[in-house]
């Protein structure tokens, strides 16, 4: 798999859902490999390790524009504390996504992201222009990360049809409820 991705010239869309953590193996590939567009890696039990790698790729090669990271096992530490080594500096994956280095669509749904990490990803939105798509929905959807996205909707930065998320108000707290399916009407 790494040897075609590094020589094939034509492949724009590479779905390899439920292939396990070992489909990150091929990551030195991906950033020789410039003409994918869009990877699919959902349900491979991708782990905050896998993620690391997949930000190397990301620092390394801007032309992938979609991300799907659905149901693996990300967490905070894969949203948020995931590390990157530029020179001898570490930034975290938030910080990579507000570089201008990531995809415009990613989603995360299903990945147990807690408030630290889904809070991280907001940031990442108010601070990055290129990143246009995020799909949040099967994580911890607490009331200060459902106010934050509420925030980016209602600011027009996050578009509805670019999140899975829609916001609501009950008595005076702001929830979200799923609105689609995320990254399958892009297919």
């Amino acid at each position: 798999m790494a040897q075609m991705l590094v020589v094939n010239k034509t492949l724009r869309e590479l779905h390899l859902g439920k292939q396990t953590d070992t489909g990150v193996e091929s990551c030195e590939a991906l950033k020789l490999n410039v003409t994918l567009r869009y990877l699919d890696l959902l349900c491979n039990r991708i782990t905050r390790d896998g993620a690391k790698c997949l930000s190397e790729v990301l620092k390394q090669n801007p032309s992938l524009e979609i991300l799907d990271l659905s149901s693996n096992r990300i967490e905070d530490d894969g949203a948020d504390v995931l590390n990157l080594r530029f020179t001898h500096e570490t930034i975290s994956f938030a910080d990579q996504l507000m570089s201008s280095f990531l995809p415009s669509r990613l989603s995360v749904t299903s990945n147990n992201i807690g408030k630290e990490g889904l809070m991280s990803l907001n940031e990442a939105m108010k601070v990055n222009s290129c990143l246009t798509h995020i799909y949040i929905w099967g994580n911890k959807l607490e009331e200060p990360v459902s106010m934050a996205f509420s925030r980016l909707i209602s600011s027009g930065r996050l578009l509805e049809e670019h999140t899975d998320v829609s916001p609501y108000e009950v008595d005076n707290h702001v929830f979200l409820a799923e609105a689609s399916h995320g990254l399958r009407r892009h297919y």
